[in-house]
This record gives structure tokens, sequence and C-alpha cells, in this order.
């Protein structure tokens, strides 16, 4: 997922991006062909490079998380809400198996997941204690960021994670 944050809008923008999305159409050439690992456990640079041009961005922070540090995020903010009651972490998680290997469809999840979240992050309010969720650092959460900054940027964009204030889109696997 890509969050977008300009300083001089209103809004902001989370773009869910296949792992699939066709690179070089025909050629088979994915994103996730180009996802790696560096020895230092950054976010390989071809990556970057190829999902900035992908997407036509210049990508300034990182934050990766694993299945772990993203069932404790859900269960941090109590769950997804749905007609029946609520999703813990868990359930979420095991939603989302049901759709692997279809990007399309596990992007499309991802986006309604966010999106039932907004209301939570908002109630949070100003200077939530995040640190059951930093505390996941750095075995399942990456941050390309200190965590003390991340938590800042976060804070002064806080007023913007709602769902009036924010506008969830997914692009298709072919660019």
């Amino acid at each position: 997922w890509l969050l977008t944050l300009p300083e001089d809008e209103e809004t902001i923008a989370l773009s869910g991006v296949p792992v699939d999305l066709d690179l070089v159409e025909g050629a088979g050439v994915t994103l996730e062909s180009f996802f790696a690992w560096t020895p230092d456990h950054t976010v390989a640079p071809p990556f970057l490079e190829a999902l900035e041009r992908a997407l036509r961005v210049q990508v300034e922070i990182i934050a990766v998380m694993d299945e772990q540090a993203f069932t404790a995020l859900v269960d941090y903010l109590g769950g997804v809400p749905y007609e029946q009651g609520t999703l813990d972490g868990q359930a979420v998680l095991a939603l989302h198996d049901v759709f692997a290997g279809d990007s399309e469809n596990t992007v499309r999840l991802q986006g309604s997941v966010l999106q039932a979240l907004l209301p939570q992050v908002a109630a949070l309010g100003a200077n939530p204690d995040l640190e059951p969720v930093l505390a996941l650092a750095p075995e399942h959460v990456y941050l390309s960021i200190r965590s003390e900054q991340f938590v800042l940027l976060l804070d002064r964009k806080s007023t913007r994670l709602n769902s009036s204030h924010t506008d969830i889109s997914r692009m298709p696997s072919s660019a």
C-alpha cells in the first residue's frame, strides 16, 4: 500500500498496489519480481526504483509489517467491525489467506479492512500510546526511519486519518 500525505491538502490517499502489477506488458515482469531484502534488512533499491517508476512517485518512508505485527495492529485498534460483530487480527488474517494467490481480491479485501479501521484510528485521538505496536520493531515491523520520527509524522497527520479525509483506492494488476 502506498500512503500519500500531501502537505498542502486536507486529504491523504491510500493506494493498494498488487504484487503482480505488470511492469512490462506481456513480459511477465511484475513488481513482486523486484522485491528483496538487503543483507542489512532494508528493502532492496531495485524494488523501490521499480515502484517509483511504475507509480510515478518518490518513496520517502517505508513501513513493512509481517503477519504478527498486522494482527497485533488490528487487535490494538479493536478489531474490524462487520455486520455480525468484530473480527480480531487472527480472523482478518485468516480471511486474507482465503485470497492467497489472487492479488486483485487481496488488495480489495485489504482496502475494505483499512476503510473499516479508519474510525478506530480516529478514535485513538491525539497522542495515543503506540508502544504495543512499536514494540514489535524491528523483528516484526520494518521502518526506514526511527520509530520516534514515524510517530511524530503520524501525529502531525492524524487529523486526516478518518474516512472523510482519506481516499482509499486500488490499482489493477495491469499497468
